[in-house]
């Protein structure tokens, strides 16, 4: 996570000025990308986080930020309805940990602003009238991939979490089910991978000067008729990473559109973030959490078996595995 940290102090000529605008002329932040940080928490006057971008500013006042420098920010959204989107399934001072559906942005993209899982997450805190409620991204997950996403509640837990994942000992294990049967049944694949700064589509490459390096491991859970479920590991994070090198592999994921091709048995791509494990940000203790498959994998999954033909009987009657 490329963090960007701001440190000002307001001259003579900005006094009277709002938040939002010192931050807009100062920082050369957008209107837009000023108004989300402050909404969000991530801005300090004095020492203090001020949610308010109308805010007037006085001379000698000092503004601080620490803020995802690839995110765009944007104000949530007030809708007055209950949060929905993703379930809850462990927090604490320090981090959330939620089970998200598939659809919903974990946080905004360049192409699309508005309602995404972090604005959830902050209307879900405000209506339990926390005042000042901000989270940190740690990680992401795509739009379309169900499952746990893990957040951070304080700037401290923020840098301890963060520096986990960038040093690769946080673990991520994810269920997808692909097409084909991949040979073998287990590997890891190591590859670099580059962004279409227009279409944002991620492609392999040979070039490892222009890529990023991506790594996964994968093992298969079950053969399924021409598809199989496999387990897939995560060493490293980058955008649509275990859809590109399956794909890379001749075994795209099931109704993924982009890098396969549609399916008329799920509509979106069969991947599911099951795993996620880390050291807690303050006591260091090891942390674990699961998330079952989602009803539509599930679906998924019984039409492949009831497909699947019976496995060829071996000698003295056994089934082969």
């Amino acid at each position: 996570m490329p963090l960007k940290d701001v440190s000002l102090e307001v001259g003579p000529e900005e006094a009277g000025r709002t938040l939002a605008a010192v931050l807009h002329t100062l920082a050369g932040l957008s209107h837009a990308t000023a108004k989300g940080l402050v909404a969000r928490g991530l801005v300090r006057v004095n020492g203090r986080p001020v949610r308010d971008p109308t805010r007037r500013l006085a001379g000698g006042e000092r503004l601080e930020a620490r803020f995802d420098a690839a995110a765009r920010y944007h104000p949530p959204r007030r809708t007055g309805k209950d949060p929905t989107g993703f379930r809850m399934v462990l927090e604490d001072d320090d981090f959330v940990v939620v089970d998200k559906d598939p659809g919903l942005l974990t946080v905004p993209a360049p192409a699309r602003a508005g309602d995404t899982l972090a604005d959830r997450i902050l209307e879900m805190y405000a209506g339990r009238g926390v005042q000042v409620p901000g989270i940190w991204v740690v990680h992401r997950i795509d739009r379309f991939t169900s499952g746990l996403v893990l957040f951070a509640r304080t700037e401290q837990a923020a840098l301890s979490l963060s520096a986990q994942f960038e040093k690769r000992t946080a673990r991520r294990e994810y269920l997808a089910i692909c097409e084909g049967v991949p040979r073998p049944g287990e590997a890891r694949l190591r590859s670099w991978l580059v962004e279409n700064p227009r279409s944002l589509k991620v492609a392999e490459t040979r070039d490892r000067a222009r890529g990023l390096e991506a790594i996964c491991a994968y093992r298969m859970e079950e053969e399924l008729s021409g598809a199989a479920l496999l387990r897939v590991t995560l060493e490293t994070g980058r955008r649509n990473q275990i859809r590109v090198q399956l794909a890379g592999i001749n075994h795209p994921l099931i109704g993924d559109r982009t890098y396969g091709k549609p399916s008329p048995l799920i509509p979106r791509v069969a991947l599911h973030a099951a795993r996620l494990g880390f050291a807690h940000p303050r006591g260091g203790g090891a942390v674990r959490v699961e998330s079952p498959l989602p009803a539509d994998m599930r679906r998924l999954l019984r039409r492949l078996r009831r497909a699947t033909p019976p496995a060829a009987p071996l000698r003295g009657g056994l089934t082969r595995p």
